[in-house]
């Protein structure tokens, strides 16, 4: 029985380092890591190391991050900072200067993020 329970305890401890293997990245992997790679960590448990990393890329501009944190939109945000918040949509659609954010959170409902270029200008929930 306590065999067993180290194994399992062991699997599990293996399984949790590799969901989010960029928490266990040296400083130098950290600054070959792409946006799009250190957004979508992000989302996956929001670690105080990547976020410390988009801050220091400056990945979205500094007071977007009160609304960020909050999982919160604001008129005049910017396109990163909408996925650190909201996280990558279900589809996007795009016409010209405009694009369409499609989420799903449940079955029954879907929210739209209207922007235009690159900014939040509205959305519907």
């Amino acid at each position: 029985m306590k065999k067993r329970m180290m194994s399992l305890v062991t699997i599990a401890v293996w399984f949790l380092g590799c969901t989010n293997p960029m928490v266990n990245m040296t400083p130098s992997e950290f600054e070959e890591a792409g946006l799009e790679d250190l957004v979508y960590q992000y989302q996956n448990g929001r670690p105080p190391v990547i976020k410390d990393e988009l801050i220091r890329r400056k990945a979205v501009p500094v007071h977007e991050w009160q609304y960020i944190d909050q999982r919160q939109l604001v008129v005049g945000m910017s396109e990163v900072g909408l996925q650190l918040s909201w996280g990558y949509p279900r589809s996007i659609g795009s016409w010209g200067v405009q694009t369409q954010y499609i989420y799903k959170f449940d079955r029954s409902r879907s929210k739209y993020v209207h922007l235009k270029n690159g900014k939040v200008s509205s959305w519907q929930e």
